[in-house]
C-alpha cells in the first residue's frame, strides 16, 4: 500500500509547472541568477539549515545506497539537506543515533533492538529510540562449502558470523540459538570468509544484506560454494520473516528453477525520541513530511531496486513509531481494507514462504496464526 498513484504524481508535476510559469511571469526562462547569502554568519545559517545526517551500517551495504538516494531526492540547500554518513554496523548505529553529536537518523537491522534489550546494553532504550519507517528487508545468506548440506551440519564447525557489531553477527547468534546448534564462532570480513570457505578453513559464513549481494555474485560455479537453507521456525517469527533466494538472483550458486529458503530481517530508519518542543524534533518532523510526501520519487527506475519493497505504513513489532511519522500516516493513509478472501490468500502465501505444515497438521494452531499475523502486518 503506497499513498501516491502515478496519476496524482503527474497532476502534481503539472501543477508545479504551472506555478513555476506563473511565478516567473509565464516563462521559466525569465528567471534571474540564483541568490546566495552574504557574509560568514549568513552562510553558516544557510549551510546548516534543515541539515539531517543519516548514518548507515558501512560501505558496500544496501543501506548506504538507500541513504544516498534520499540525499538525491530530498536535498535542497538552504531548505532540507540529507547528508549520508558511513558508520559501522547496527549495534554501533543504534548507539550513534542516541549519543553521537550531529547524527539525526540511523539505518539499522530491526533485530538490534531486541538484542540490546536482551543484553541490557542501553537501559531504558524503549524511551530513547523510535522508528520513522520500516525500509526494505535484508535476506540472510548462509553460504557454505563442500560437505555442508544442512544448517545442522555446522554444529561444531568453524562459521563466520561476520564482523563484530554488524547485524549479521547477532542474527547468526539468534538463528543458531533457536535451532540448538553450536558452531565454532569466528568474526571475519565477508570477502575473507568466502575465500576461507573456498580453501576449506571455514565451513560457512552468515551474510545479512539485501539480495542480490554483490559479494556473492562473483562466486564461480566451480568454487564449490552453495547456499544452505535456513528454516523459519516459530521462535524466530517475532523478529524475522520467511524469504527465499532464487536462480535469477544468483545464477552461479542456485540451479535454474531452484529455490533456497531462508529468513529476512527488516531494515529500519531509526531516530532519537526528541522532545516535541526541541529544535531537533521540529527539524526531523520536516524531514519526515518531505520524505513521506515525496515517496513516489523513490520509485523511479534510477533509484535502488529495494525501494520497491518499502511500505511506509508497515508496522514493526517491538518498535514504537516516531510521532511525526505516525501523524503523517494518520492524515494521509487510506483506510485499510482486508476482505476475508484477501486474508485467506495471504495466509496461503505465508504457509508457502515459511515452509510450515498445513494448518491441519500444525502442532500449535495459535502459535501458527500469531506468526501469520506478524508476517501479514509487515507485508501489508
Amino acid at each position: 500500500m503506497r499513498f501516491f498513484s502515478p496519476l496524482k504524481r503527474d497532476i502534481g508535476r503539472s501543477l508545479a509547472t504551472v506555478a513555476l510559469l506563473v511565478s516567473f511571469g509565464g516563462t521559466a526562462a525569465a528567471a534571474g541568477p540564483e541568490s546566495f547569502p552574504v557574509g560568514d554568519a549568513a552562510w553558516k545559517k544557510y549551510a546548516n539549515s534543515g541539515t539531517v545526517r543519516i548514518i548507515t551500517k558501512g560501505l558496500g551495504c544496501t543501506c548506504t545506497a538507500i541513504a544516498s538516494d534520499m540525499a538525491r531526492v530530498l536535498n535542497e540547500m538552504g531548505e532540507l539537506r540529507v547528508l549520508p554518513v558511513v558508520g559501522h554496523g547496527s549495534l554501533q548505529g543504534i548507539a550513534d543515533v542516541m549519543y553521537l553529536k550531529g547524527i539525526d537518523l540511523s539505518i539499522l537491522q530491526s533485530d538490534v533492538l531486541a538484542y540490546v534489550k536482551r543484553n541490557n546494553i542501553h537501559p531504558n532504550i524503549d524511551n530513547k529510540v523510535r522508528y520513522v519507517t520500516k525500509l526494505y528487508n535484508s535476506e540472510l545468506h548462509l553460504i557454505a562449502g563442500r560437505g555442508i548440506e544442512t544448517i545442522e551440519d555446522l554444529h561444531g564447525k568453524p562459521v563466520s558470523f561476520d564482523v563484530k557489531g554488524r547485524g549479521s553477527a547477532f542474527t547468526a547468534q539468534n538463528v543458531f540459538e533457536a535451532l540448538g546448534i553450536v558452531p565454532v564462532r569466528l568474526h571475519l570480513e565477508r570477502d575473507v570468509a568466502i575465500e576461507k570457505i573456498r580453501t576449506g578453513e571455514v565451513a560457512a559464513a552468515f551474510v545479512v544484506t539485501g539480495k542480490p549481494a554483490d559479494s556473492m555474485l562473483n562466486v564461480e560455479p566451480g568454487d564449490g560454494l552453495h547456499f544452505v537453507e535456513v528454516p523459519f521456525v516459530p521462535v524466530l517469527a517475532d523478529t524475522y520473516l520467511p524469504s527465499r533466494l532464487t536462480h535469477d538472483e544468483y545464477p552461479n550458486l542456485i540451479p535454474e528453477g531452484g529455490v533456497v529458503n531462508t529468513i529476512a530481517v527488516g531494515e529500519v530508519l531509526a531516530v532519537y525520541n526528541w522532545s516535541p518542543d526541541s529544535g531537533r524534533y521540529k527539524k526531523l518532523e520536516r524531514f519526515v513530511n518531505e520524505f513521506f510526501s515525496n515517496f513516489e520519487q523513490f520509485m523511479d527506475p534510477v533509484r535502488h531496486r529495494k525501494w520497491r519493497d518499502v511500505n511506509l505504513a508497515a508496522s514493526l513489532p517491538g518498535w514504537q513509531r516516531f510521532k511525526p511519522a505516525q501523524d503523517w500516516l494518520d492524515n494521509n493513509a487510506p483506510p485499510a481494507v482486508a476482505p476475508m478472501a484477501s486474508l485467506r490468500n495471504k495466509f496461503h502465501q505465508f504457509l508457502a514462504e515459511s515452509n510450515y505444515a498445513p494448518p491441519s497438521a500444525a502442532p500449535n494452531q495459535d502459535e501458527l496464526f500469531q506468526a501469520f499475523l506478524k508476517w501479514a502486518a509487515q507485508n501489508q
